[in-house]
């Protein structure tokens, strides 16, 4: 037998071990499954395309009425408006489920709570922000919703309120560029038909907020505020009617 026929011999007859008992290095392995963090899971294909439970949009409210009061440092109202987002959150974390974000998100609506029933000012704005946060990781699940963005607006927005009941300009500034940035990232997701009028008053808004705040004014910073918090509500209740809806 010629050297090359019995190259050619030698490698089938390889094959036709090999193949069959399930070869090691031919086969394919499996990917490891990855396990849920303290028993949470990650959110399926399906359920990531869907619309978030109506219940969030009410919460994301319940934090705007919360911080009124917080801003001007009554805690006893903040404490009751405190009490109605909890309630809220308890709804939305049933018809969520253990996903990905919910037990972090629901630590920091804890934390807060306590520093509101403390009296705590700096540690009260701290845990709203950082529940803003969490709430806003969290919806980003769920891909045909803008809430997330909405989330993070609003949130930004009040810490400019913040800084500028204060009277401290300086801070009001990084929070107005943070504003001003994070609208141009989120603009696109929020412009539909139906609410576009509303989305360029928003935008026209921020431009004047900044040009207030540079000029250190604090009543025009609060007005143009004021006007943004407006479009950003309308902005969000046409959306929660969609997310009730079957409109695309």
């Amino acid at each position: 037998m010629s050297r090359k026929k019995w190259i050619c011999f030698s490698f089938v007859l390889y094959l036709l071990v090999c193949l069959p008992a399930g070869c090691s290095r031919l086969g394919v392995q499996p990917a490891p499954q990855s396990k849920p963090e303290n028993g949470q899971q990650e959110l399926t294909y399906v359920e990531k395309v869907k619309r978030p439970p109506s219940v969030y949009f009410d919460l994301v409210s319940a934090l705007d009425e919360l911080f009124k009061p917080l801003n001007k440092m009554d805690f006893t109202q903040a404490q009751a408006e405190y009490q109605k987002a909890l309630a809220l959150w308890e709804t939305a974390k049933t018809e969520t489920g253990t996903v990905k974000g919910v037990q972090e998100t629901d630590e920091a609506l804890k934390s807060l709570g306590t520093a509101i029933a403390a009296g705590k000012s700096q540690e009260s704005m701290a845990g709203l922000n950082k529940f803003a946060n969490n709430l806003q990781e969290l919806l980003t699940n769920y891909k045909l919703s803008p809430l997330s963005d909405i989330v993070n607006l609003a949130a930004i927005s009040r810490n400019v309120s913040w800084e500028l009941a204060d009277h401290d300009f300086k801070k009001a500034f990084v929070r107005t560029e943070e504003l001003e940035k994070t609208w141009e990232q989120s603009k696109t997701n929020l412009e539909q038909a139906g609410i576009l009028s509303e989305v360029t008053k928003a935008h026209e808004s921020v431009d004047k907020i900044k040009g207030a705040v540079t000029a250190e004014n604090k009543m025009a910073a609060d007005s143009q505020l004021k006007k943004f918090n407006e479009s950003l509500m309308k902005i969000r209740n046409f959306y929660r009617q969609k997310n009730q809806s079957m409109m695309p």
